[in-house]
């Protein structure tokens, strides 16, 4: 005659409370992870929006240089910056021209951009350099661009 001993053996089955703990831990670290990729990923898609708006602006005011060939000639474009009125005239002359066309860019530029605000000047070169500044939603910091126009 055999004698078992019958010892409660427990085999374990499922998954402990510390273990279902430290699984949510570990999940929510990552989804936390991937909400900051995705901010960060939005401001990076707001700046280069913000910089592209920038460059077609910039091209903007090198197509009415170009368009007021004769004022560029001129020297009509050589410093304008600030506050420009736009001048009511028919026909402009070409440093009319040149200002109404600067006070149109700088309005849009405002509209455009945040505290977008612009120059144009002629260098020594005879080169004429367009500046745009606008200021970046997020970090305060003053972004610029420029562009120059070689005859």
């Amino acid at each position: 005659m055999k004698i078992h001993n019958h010892k409660s053996i427990h085999i374990q089955s499922g998954f402990t409370l510390l273990e279902v703990m430290l699984a949510l831990v570990i999940f929510s670290v990552g989804l936390l992870g991937l909400a900051g990729m995705q901010m960060s990923g939005l401001q990076n898609n707001n700046d280069a929006m913000l910089r592209t708006l920038a460059y077609q602006q910039l091209y903007d005011m090198a197509e009415r240089v170009r368009g007021n060939w004769s004022g560029y000639q001129n020297g009509d474009y050589n410093s304008l910056s600030g506050s420009v009125a736009v001048a009511a005239c028919s026909p402009c002359t070409t440093g009319q021209q040149a200002s109404n066309d600067f006070a149109e860019w700088e309005t849009s530029n405002a509209t455009a951009l945040p505290d977008g605000t612009g120059s144009v000047a002629r260098d020594p070169a005879g080169n004429v350099i367009i500046t745009l500044n606008w200021t970046d939603r997020t970090t305060g910091a003053t972004n610029t661009a420029s562009l120059g126009i070689i005859p």
